[in-house]
């Protein structure tokens, strides 16, 4: 793990030398899914979970706050599994080399300082103005896309907005479809 916060503070330094390293890894999807990317995604789950035991406690049930922090988890897990798959699959139509294991150190890296921030809103919520970082991961996610999949010049932009479209639109979908689905059981 300790790579992991080598590769973090790297890629808020210099983010080109962080794409680089982080390229050279080698590993299977799978295990990134059920390591990293569950474990930090599980405690931005707890810090929800705390943040909203302390504020709502008084006006929501515990169980449904603990229902409510679950479902946060499903979506993000399921985003991501989507959102590495979809990057993955058309990484092809615009020149790049697919492979699974860099699609998803594409998306887990550019998306940790999102979910450290949320983190950290969850459980102070006067620290809102790190609500920010996200427009920083989608930096970094345009720097490690060129680096990790050497896409031609030509195609970049068309894979950038294409891809992003798909990440954070599958973000916004599944949780609206799934928080929808879930309070209708309520």
């Amino acid at each position: 793990m300790s790579d992991f916060w080598l590769h973090i503070k790297l890629l808020l330094i210099n983010p080109p030398k962080a794409w680089r390293a982080i390229k050279k890894k080698t590993g299977s999807f799978k295990n990134l899914l059920l390591s990293r990317v569950s474990l930090i995604i599980l405690a931005m789950c707890v810090c929800q979970f705390i943040g909203q035991s302390l504020s709502m406690v008084s006006t929501s049930p515990l169980l449904f706050i603990l229902a409510d922090s679950v479902l946060f988890f499903v979506v993000h897990i399921l985003a991501f599994y989507l959102a590495v798959y979809v990057v993955n699959y058309i990484v092809p139509n615009y020149g790049g080399k697919s492979e699974m294991f860099l699609a998803g150190n594409l998306v887990f890296y550019s998306l940790t300082l999102y979910y450290l921030a949320m983190s950290a809103i969850f459980l102070f919520p006067s620290l809102l103005f790190l609500a920010i970082v996200p427009v920083y991961s989608l930096f970094l996610y345009s720097f490690g896309a060129r680096q990790m999949f050497n896409i031609p010049r030509e195609n970049f932009t068309g894979f950038l907005l294409v891809s992003l479209l798909i990440i954070i639109g599958l973000h916004l979908i599944l949780f609206y479809v799934l928080n929808v689905a879930v309070l209708r059981l309520f």
